[in-house]
């Protein structure tokens, strides 16, 4: 999904630093924008949706909920639950292959 400039609200990277907490600076958001965050659930990499409008690159009001939801759902559901990296998941797996393995199954 894009950015639809016809329903969203458009903004500057140097406005849309203001959704985000004290501190968050334009230079995050590119990088949001270009190289995106990583899920701990699947691994995959999440980019904050952009358009370059003229000389500036800008994201939309909806398109910063959409980045803040994804990256919400990654959360565990219980407090006390950790979530496993996929390379974590992977020894996991490799580990228990092998113990089986020597156990005769």
């Amino acid at each position: 999904m894009g950015i639809d400039i016809n329903r969203e609200t458009l903004l500057p990277l140097a406005r849309a630093v203001r959704v985000f907490p004290h501190g968050t600076r334009a230079s995050t958001l590119f990088r949001w924008i270009t190289r995106g965050v990583r899920l701990r659930s699947t691994g995959e990499r999440l980019r904050l949706e952009a358009i370059r409008c003229g000389r500036k690159i800008c994201t939309s009001a909806e398109a910063v909920q959409r980045f803040l939801d994804a990256q919400s759902e990654d959360l565990p559901s219980s407090p006390g639950q950790r979530v496993r990296t996929p390379a974590a998941m992977q020894r996991a797996s490799e580990l228990a292959f092998k113990e089986a393995e020597e156990m005769g199954v």
